[in-house]
């Protein structure tokens, strides 16, 4: 342990892997890994250089939550950045951002970074900036008062704060979840940014970027040029991606497929709230395993899927009305359709984890393999 502190909002702790190497040191919330400087470096620095990739003009930026510090750090690292602004509620957090100076580009001591204390909503609300990329990497959705985070009202406020060919960047994770509370992160994203793309990171990571205009993000000639610029290509590196072929086979969903794909339900809101229990609800049963969410014996299954079921299309009404009342949920339960979100979520599965990563970023020393220490913190549970 390498500090330790109580606050009003928090428990903050930090912490080196076995062996006391500061390569993976962690940060640790109330107990809970939000980052560390390994496991999550290419996750973390992705989400600030993708968006910074996508969008028009790249000197103004907002990050939701310090963590560990990469994202601010890559961000700052730009040349054409001028301010990086951080909401961070912990103070905790703030007090040890110094510990993770040699592995994110010293963030916390760079002139262009500014951490404003204080919850991101609020924060947000009452910047008068507008901001070319605002990226939100907060804690998971089960987390008490992080869903406020993923709402319909936050991201409207967000993308009233985006300049003109801005772009605002959401991680979120396939792991410990399911279909539901993919589709409805998804669906609240997509119903207020008008173009949506989704990106791969790295292990079970995506990130969800949100755009008002989209030509920049067509231009490929623009975007290759911009790669190409030493501060570009270097954050690039320090994840792994050498050329800008490398790049682009981190799109997932590229622009208009989620716009394009009927996606009936409900949306999450701050009037009407539903991410908070359906994750946590989905992080439980992630422990449980696939046996426990198929078993039809499991007490509420029919409850549980018809949650997620797809209302009929027209053809399907007339038939399904002297049908019992129980009888297509059940029928749900026993035969899953595949929906947008089990095919993300089949495309991020194979994708390389931690385990498999045979080399490690390097920021200016030489790569090495990363031995036991890099993985002896849980991927769950990160900012």
């Amino acid at each position: 342990m390498v500090f330790y502190t109580d606050g009003p909002t928090s428990t903050v702790t930090v912490v080196d892997p076995p062996g006391g190497s500061a390569e993976n040191r962690a940060i640790l919330v109330n107990g809970k890994s939000d980052g560390a400087l390994f496991s999550d470096y290419t996750t973390m620095a992705l989400t600030a250089l993708i968006p910074a990739l996508m969008a028009e003009r790249v000197e103004k930026s907002f990050v939701v939550g310090y963590g560990t510090g990469v994202t601010t750090g890559e961000l700052a690292a730009l040349d054409s950045m001028r301010t990086v602004d951080v909401a961070e509620i912990s103070h905790g957090v703030i007090q040890a951002a110094p510990l993770f100076e040699d592995g994110n580009l010293a963030a916390s001591t760079s002139p262009k970074v500014s951490i404003r204390r204080g919850d991101a909503y609020r924060t947000l609300l009452q910047s008068r900036e507008k901001y070319d990329i605002i990226i939100s990497e907060p804690s998971n959705p089960w987390v008490v008062g992080v869903e406020m985070l993923y709402s319909r009202e936050f991201l409207e406020a967000a993308r009233e704060r985006l300049t003109p060919g801005g772009v605002y960047a959401q991680w979120f994770h396939s792991y410990e979840s399911d279909s539901e509370v993919v589709a409805l992160v998804l669906r609240t994203y997509a119903s207020v940014f008008p173009h949506v793309s989704v990106w791969y990171t790295f292990g079970a990571d995506m990130l969800l970027l949100g755009f008002d205009r989209v030509d920049r993000a067509f231009d490929v000639e623009a975007l290759e040029e911009r790669f190409a610029r030493s501060d570009f290509a270097a954050g690039f590196a320090r994840t792994g991606i050498e050329n800008f072929a490398q790049f682009a086979a981190h799109e997932l969903l590229p622009l208009g497929t989620l716009h394009a794909l009927e996606q009936p339900g409900e949306i999450h809101s701050l009037r009407h709230p539903l991410l908070s229990y359906r994750a946590a609800r989905a992080f439980f049963r992630g422990r449980l395993g696939n046996a426990g969410a198929t078993s039809k014996s499991r007490a509420g299954a029919d409850r549980d899927e018809k949650l997620v079921a797809p209302p009929p299309r027209e053809g399907q009404k007339a038939a399904s009305r002297g049908a019992h009342p129980g009888s297509r949920t059940r029928e749900l339960s026993l035969k899953p359709k595949r929906t947008l979100c089990d095919v993300l979520r089949a495309l991020v599965a194979p994708l390389p984890r931690i385990a498999d990563f045979e080399g490690t970023r390097s920021l200016g020393r030489e790569r090495r393999d990363p031995g036991p220490a890099a993985t002896s913190l849980p991927r769950s549970s990160r900012r």
